[in-house]
């Protein structure tokens, strides 16, 4: 399971959706961008993703997607 591309993109140019799901990663911001330089699947946690959702309005299979093993 991980984020889509389009969050993955909106995650390195949104620096307000960055900061969101910092505070509910319980991260600082450069921690969290280091995590999304190379795709850290910690993103997918329930407290990331709910922040996700509330700042972007998409809902949860949006914002994921499932990769083949």
């Amino acid at each position: 399971m991980t984020l889509t591309k389009k969050i993955w993109d909106w995650l390195k140019e949104d620096s307000q959706l960055r900061l969101k799901v910092a505070l509910a990663l319980k991260c600082t911001e450069q921690n969290l961008i280091k995590r999304i330089k190379v795709q850290s699947d910690v993103l997918t946690k329930k407290a990331a993703l709910v922040a996700i959702s509330e700042h972007t309005g998409l809902t949860e299979d949006e914002i994921i997607e499932t990769v083949a093993a």
